[in-house]
């Protein structure tokens, strides 16, 4: 089984603040690393960021979002901090047991 990571990123383009949409996939079929291990969490301690240097293809980063404690799991949100959670939209069920635990998994079909 291999998880697909969808990264979307979106800039204001111009004086109109026209918002600019840019994907980029990652599909660990062939090739993956250690990353792909990290979990879901509603309240996670990292984030992802996506980092271009000299070349338009991103390497996707995880950064700490606060300071993380010795055999603490890493874990991020798999739909963005801000994203909302739709139980309707066929999501499976959460099992972070954060707090503020949504009850369901982001959903992944947003492409």
């Amino acid at each position: 089984m291999n998880y697909v990571l969808v990264l979307n990123e979106y800039t204001k383009t111009g004086d109109c603040l026209e918002e600019k949409r840019q994907v980029t996939i990652v599909d660990p079929s062939r090739r993956g690393n250690i990353g792909r291990y990290i979990n879901h969490s509603c309240e996670p301690n990292c984030h992802i960021a996506a980092v271009r240097i000299d070349c338009p293809i991103p390497k996707i980063c995880i950064f700490a979002a606060r300071n993380i404690h010795a055999l603490e799991e890493l874990c991020f949100h798999y739909g963005g901090e801000d994203q909302q959670v739709d139980p309707a939209s066929d999501s499976k069920t959460c099992l972070c047991t954060a707090d503020s635990c949504s009850g369901f998994m982001p959903n992944s079909a947003i492409i």
